[in-house]
This record gives C-alpha cells, sequence and structure tokens, in this order.
C-alpha cells in the first residue's frame, strides 16, 4: 500500500506515452484517491488535461495543487502554459540547470516532448550572486541540458544534430550526469556521433555514479583519444584507474598527461604524488612532478606541503621549509597541520646532519623543535603537542644517538616511551623506544599491541572520519607484531585513502623502511 501511489504514477506515466491521456487520468484520479497530496502527479494531472484541450478544468485542478505546493517550478511552469504571467520562473529555472532538467525528465517520463523542448530549448537570464552555484553556466550553455534538447527535438520530428554538436563543445566543468535518462540520450548523441568526446565523457560520468567502473574508464578512454583538452577527464580517469582499478602505472600516465590540457587541477598533482609514492619511486620524481604546477606561488596549502616534505626527502629540507614562510595554512579537522610539516622537516634536516657528522648542530634542531622560528608565524604556539608524540621523541632519541649524546637520546626515549599519544598511534613508537631504553618485558608489550590492534579495528568498523590514520596506525602495530608482510599491505592502502595527518608521508616512509624513524 505504501507504494501504490508511487506505481500507480507510472502506469500513468506510460499510458500518456503511449497516448492515452483518457486512461493516464484515470490512474492520476486514483493516484490522489492514495495520496491526497500527490503534487508530483498533480502537476501531470494539469498537463495531462491541457493537452486533451480542457483548459478549464486544467486551471480549476491547478489551483488546486497549487494551495498543497506554490513553490513546485512544474505547476508554475504550467500556469504560465495556461496564460498566467510568471517572469520570476524563467530567473528560477536560469539559476540551475538541474532545474531545466527536472521538468524536461518529468514532461519526457509522460511522452510530452514538446513540452520537454519548450523548456529545454530557451534562452534563459543570466542569474548572478547568491542565486546560483559558484562557476554554474546558464541552461543554454550547459552541455546535458542541450543533449537533452537534441534527443527531445528529434522524438518532436526534427533533428538534433545541431543541438548534439552545440553540445559537444561546451564545457563539462561542474556537469554531474545522474539521471537514468541521461543515459538514453547521450547513447542517442553517440549513434549521431560516435566521435563526440563531451558525450563519451559525460557518458562514462553517469557509468562511474552507477558503480559500473569498467564501462566508466571505457568511455573516458575512448573520450581522451578524441579530445586531451576535457576538463576534469584526467582526473577522473586517473582516480578510479588508481582507486578501483590498481592500474598505479597507468593512472600515473593519466595524471601526468592531464597536467598538460588542465594544469591548476589540484587533483592530478595528488593523484601523481600518491601513485609515485605506491611505485616506490625517488623523492626526485614526486618533486619533479609537483613543481609542474604553474605557480608556485600559487600553490594550494596541501600540495606546497607535499612538495615541502618531498624536498626535504631529497635532502633539501631548508628549501622545503623556506616554502611555508609567508603563507597561510587554514584548519582542516583531522587534515594536516602545518606544525607537523614543519617538524617533520626539521626532524629530516637534523638526521642528514647527525650522518654528516656535523652531530651539534643535529642535536641543536632537536632541542629547539618547539621554539619559534622568525618568519614562520605558526611556530608562535601549538608546537608543543606535536614535539611530545612518541613519534618525535622517538626519533629525536636517535638522531641524538646519531649525534654522540646518548644521555639526551636516553631521554627523549623515555618520553616516548611514557606513550603520551591518546590515539593507539603512539604505542609502536612506545614500544621502540622502550626496547632501546633496555631490556623491556616483551610479552607485555606484545599484549598491549595486541589489544591496540584490536581496537583500531573496532575504531574501523564503528567508521571514521580519518581512515588512512588508523589504516596507518595498525601497519605500525602490525610491523611490531611481526607481521610484516600485513604491515606493508596497510601501508599502502593507507596511500589510497585521503591524506590526514601526515598519513601518505608517514606510510611512504614506512614502506621505504627509511631508517632510523621510518
Amino acid at each position: 500500500p505504501a507504494f501504490r501511489a508511487a506505481a500507480v504514477l507510472k502506469l500513468a506515466q506510460a499510458d500518456a506515452r503511449q497516448g492515452d491521456l483518457a486512461r493516464a487520468r484515470e490512474r492520476l484520479g486514483q493516484v490522489s484517491g492514495a495520496d491526497p497530496e500527490a503534487v508530483r502527479a498533480g502537476a501531470l494531472e494539469v498537463a495531462l488535461l491541457r493537452h486533451s484541450g480542457k483548459g478549464g478544468e486544467a486551471r480549476r485542478r491547478l489551483a488546486h495543487w497549487q494551495e498543497l505546493d506554490p513553490t513546485s517550478s512544474r505547476l508554475r511552469y504550467e500556469a504560465v502554459r495556461l496564460g498566467a504571467p510568471d517572469p520570476a520562473l524563467w530567473e528560477h529555472l536560469g539559476a540551475d540547470p538541474e532545474r531545466v532538467l527536472d521538468l524536461a525528465v518529468e514532461s519526457m517520463a509522460a511522452g510530452l516532448y514538446d513540452d520537454a523542448l519548450d523548456v529545454l530549448d530557451r534562452t534563459y537570464p543570466v542569474v548572478g550572486g547568491l542565486l546560483t552555484e559558484p562557476g554554474a553556466v546558464p541552461p543554454q550553455e550547459h552541455p546535458e541540458v542541450a543533449y537533452y534538447r537534441g534527443y527531445c527535438r528529434e522524438k518532436t520530428g526534427g533533428s538534433g544534430r545541431a543541438d548534439y554538436e552545440a553540445a559537444s563543445g561546451m564545457s563539462t566543468r561542474y556537469v554531474f550526469p545522474n539521471r537514468p535518462e541521461s543515459s538514453v540520450v547521450l547513447r542517442r548523441a553517440l549513434e549521431a556521433n560516435p566521435q563526440d568526446a563531451t558525450a563519451h565523457f559525460l557518458l562514462g560520468s553517469l557509468f562511474l555514479s552507477s558503480g559500473l567502473a569498467e564501462d566508466a574508464i571505457r568511455e573516458w578512454q575512448a573520450a581522451r583519444g578524441l579530445n586531451k583538452e576535457l576538463p576534469v577527464l584526467h582526473r577522473n580517469l586517473g582516480r578510479t584507474l588508481l582507486q578501483v582499478k590498481g592500474d598505479i602505472p597507468g593512472a600515473l600516465a593519466v595524471f601526468r598527461e592531464g597536467m598538460a590540457s588542465d594544469p591548476w587541477n589540484v587533483d592530478l598533482y595528488q593523484g601523481a604524488d600518491q601513485a609515485l609514492s605506491l611505485l616506490g619511486r625517488p623523492a626526485e620524481e614526486r618533486v619533479a612532478a609537483l613543481e609542474r604546477f604553474p605557480d608556485r606561488a600559487r600553490l594550494p596549502p596541501e600540495l606546497l606541503q607535499r612538495l615541502a616534505l618531498a624536498l626535504a626527502e631529497q635532502g633539501r629540507a631548508q628549501e622545503g621549509e623556506a616554502l611555508l614562510a609567508g603563507r597561510f595554512f587554514p584548519r582542516e579537522e583531522w587534515g594536516t597541520n602545518v606544525r607537523q610539516v614543519f617538524v617533520e622537516l626539521r626532524l629530516q634536516e637534523a638526521q642528514a646532519l647527525a650522518r654528516a657528522g656535523r652531530g651539534p648542530e643535529a642535536l641543536a634542531l632537536v632541542e629547539g623543535l618547539d621554539r619559534e622560528v622568525p618568519g614562520l608565524s605558526f611556530t608562535k604556539d601549538g608546537l608543543a603537542a606535536f614535539v611530545e608524540t612518541p613519534r618525535v621523541q622517538y626519533a629525536a632519541g636517535e638522531i641524538a644517538a646519531a649525534s654522540g649524546d646518548e644521555a639526551a637520546a636516553r631521554r627523549h626515549w623515555a618520553k616516548a616511551a611514557e606513550g603520551r599519544d591518546s590515539f593507539f598511534r603512539g604505542l609502536p613508537w612506545a614500544h621502540r623506544a622502550a626496547r632501546r631504553l633496555g631490556p623491556a618485558d616483551e610479552a607485555d608489550w606484545r599484549a598491549r599491541l595486541e589489544a591496540s590492534l584490536a581496537e583500531s579495528d573496532r575504531f574501523l568498523e564503528r567508521g571514521t572520519s580519518f581512515p588512512g590514520v588508523v589504516i596507518h596506525s595498525q601497519g605500525l602495530l602490525q610491523r611490531e607484531l611481526g607481521r610484516e608482510e600485513e604491515a606493508r599491505a596497510q601501508f599502502r592502502r593507507a596511500l589510497l585513502l585521503p591524506d590526514q595527518q601526515l598519513s601518505h608521508f608517514l606510510s611512504r616512509r614506512a614502506l621505504e623502511g627509511a631508517p632510523p624513524f621510518p
């Protein structure tokens, strides 16, 4: 019973498509009986009355339904078709092409292609400000609207070729096909012109939104072969190859190609960094990829932080730190804090100094991790929370030991062994520090590590906003428990998840086994 009204509406639409408007209206009466507030069915009732030449009855029923929903775009459109003035309707529809498509789809469902064409084949007023979404275009410049227009023109006996050609030349930026009807429309456009890259791209987007990754890749590869300049094409194709198909080399090739045609797309650089990390490529390649961004001065914070860390891994930590000067880094919940990046840069620099036999300089950096640095405003406060973590204290101890200061090393290891971290990610470093301090109760530590790993499993089962951090932590716990193969699998998995709190950097270092604090 709960679905009766919706089911009967579908039957009424089918009757209307067959041209039996009387039978369709009869069914709509059943819908009203089952659901007196079924405004969607009411709008179709008004349209069918109008098409049947029953204008007076259509106006009477329109008044009834508009009392229930005076804001309905479909009812407002019917009012205009019945002679009522409503200039604000066109501005309302012009503010969002999706509103036009919604109206068209409702008419198409009942076979009223002339009505659909009427709303699709208009020049709408250009709306700006707060009335529309950033980057939105008026309906007449939206490719999906143009494809639907061509399809409906064909259904009314005309030729849709000019509409399809117009759609093919429109921008696909911020266009997200999601309707079942779009599959029919786009396939028809491709029948008319198999070389239409835009139709291939949009059909691929529709397939992916339906979970059909293989079909999406096929359409996007076709679009790529026809027009490499389509915005967002390489981002979508590369992401799907990387994260759905696991084709890392293929994804990397797509990301790199996209940097030439869509150079301001941040996701291309992030994707290339992920792919290079998963392939175990040297830091030099990641630096080269990130430096392809058109303007270093306008590097988004997330890319700038990646570049700074890659430079440090290449032995250019001071260059990486210089990138942070004079920049604003917005805070993001569970994102990477710039202070974390700064601390890692300093640790990398100190490690390099210690290896070069410049112990005093390395120790000075380690002991001053939480001190303000001129020119880096974010170092005025907030560093202690990151410096006092078990991982950083363990790393500081390793650097102190490499610099020949055993007392300082033991002091840092003792802090790390205390495990002052509210999250289970700190335990592996506490364990390592305890082992460096002397004989540790391995049975006790193993029990704690296993309990922490079980806790992390429960954490993931409940759902979390920072899965990459948890997965990386699991890899560390598994490594401490001697389960190296499982650990490496988790580090790779973390690299495919969102980069939060240095999860990509730390997972990459863990995969490399970079001593002394991977």
